[in-house]
Order: structure tokens, then C-alpha cells, then sequence
């Protein structure tokens, strides 16, 4: 009597972990096509367009020159304020003895 009790009970889980096993693999892939319709119908974002021509005008090209007159880096970088003061990377200046600035306009 207690070999049968234990073989059923052994039955009874496996059927319930079988049960559950099944309703997951059932109800997941649901759930997921259901998120997925619903990403779909959001709208793109507005897009807006900005006009940059005004910023043109700040932006500068630099020729970086070394102690003997010899060119040895270039970038870019631009204006701000109108002192002439550019900001550009140090990479650019880092060896720098002299500079050219040139307007992109």
C-alpha cells in the first residue's frame, strides 16, 4: 500500500509539472505577440528639422604650425564669442606654435 500511495503521488507531480510546463510554453509566445502588436501600432516620432545655417557662420578650419613654420595638424573648431576666442580639441593644438584660422563660408 505505501509503494502505491508514493507511485501516485510521484504521477500526480509529474503530471502537474507537465501541466504547468505545457501552460508556459502555450501562454508565453501569446503574451509576446501580443506586446509586439502593440509596439507596432505606436507612431514614429515627429521629426523636426533645424537650420543650422546661422552656426555656420561660427565654424572655422585651423592649421596648426610647429616652431620652424612647418604645418603639422589640422582641424576644425568654432567661434564664440566676438573676441575670436575658437574652441577646438587639444589634440589639435597640442604641439602647436602658431595657428591659421579660416572661415568655412
Amino acid at each position: 500500500m505505501p509503494l502505491l500511495l508514493a507511485r501516485n503521488l510521484r504521477d500526480g507531480f509529474l503530471f502537474k509539472l507537465t501541466s504547468l510546463f505545457l501552460a508556459f510554453v502555450f501562454t508565453v509566445p501569446t503574451f509576446a505577440q501580443t506586446e509586439s502588436k502593440h509596439i507596432k501600432n505606436v507612431p514614429p516620432p515627429e521629426k523636426k528639422t533645424l537650420d543650422v545655417s546661422a552656426a555656420l557662420e561660427s565654424v572655422v578650419s585651423l592649421i596648426i604650425s610647429d616652431s620652424e613654420g612647418k604645418a603639422i595638424a589640422q582641424g576644425s573648431g568654432f567661434l564664440v564669442d566676438g573676441s575670436g576666442k575658437v574652441v577646438t580639441n587639444f589634440h589639435v593644438i597640442e604641439n602647436a606654435a602658431s595657428g591659421a584660422l579660416k572661415s568655412t563660408q
